[in-house]
């Protein structure tokens, strides 16, 4: 990927081309494009498909929240003669925070997630029609993540007030204290379960950039 440190990132229009070019948007990008051509292909909405989207959108701040603390900020752990070991990509994001290459999701990653979404709504939803709006829905929400994601590690400066304190807060994540402002697209679930200090309010972490001490 071109321009893959912050510093060569100074504009949206090179954060865009940074996104087009990183393998995981691509890949949602056209997988969110199947879903909702099928979605429309089959067609059936009704009120439910407002009510999937409304949900999904209204957790999706916890569950955020929640894989950040507990899945990406977690210690390996040996299972027998195997290591798990789900945050060792994220580890490698906080050692070097500019390198945008770190920063997308693995492709092995995105495609156990959808199955297992997929599974999740056929139990749950039951029709077609439902199982496709769902996951148009998970599949634009991680699409919108990566975007919010990338911006956060780049040298531009959202212009919208929004936008920038997301910036501002995950960028304190990284380079103030790693045991705070977990939120990736919104701040909602930090100052809520109260891991939204203000700046002054935490000391600057030793471990920011080595989340685990002395675990690389």
């Amino acid at each position: 990927m071109a321009h893959t440190m912050t510093e060569a990132v100074d504009t949206k229009r090179l954060a865009l081309r940074a996104l087009s070019r990183g393998r995981s948007p691509r890949y949602l990008t056209a997988t969110l494009a199947a879903l909702a051509t099928a979605r429309v292909w089959v067609g059936e909405f009704v009120w439910t498909d407002l009510a999937v989207v409304g949900v999904l959108v209204m957790i999706q701040p916890f569950v955020e929240w929640l894989i950040h603390v507990h899945v990406l900020h977690a210690r390996p752990r040996d299972l027998g003669a195997l290591r798990f070991d789900p945050g060792r990509d994220h580890r490698a994001h906080h050692r070097e925070p500019r390198d945008l290459t770190t920063l997308f999701f693995p492709l092995s990653s995105l495609v156990a997630g959808q199955i297992a979404f997929a599974l999740v709504f056929t139990l749950t939803l039951g029709r077609l029609p439902l199982v496709l709006t769902g996951l148009s829905t998970v599949t634009a929400l991680s699409l919108y993540y990566e975007w919010i994601h990338l911006l956060a590690h780049t040298a531009y400066r959202p212009r919208i007030a929004y936008f920038r304190n997301i910036w501002r807060a995950h960028r304190l994540h990284h380079y103030r204290n790693e045991n705070y402002w977990f939120g990736i697209t919104n701040t909602i679930a930090d100052r809520m379960l109260r891991t939204f200090p203000d700046k002054n309010a935490v000391p600057t972490s030793p471990t920011a950039q080595n989340i685990l001490g002395e675990i690389a």
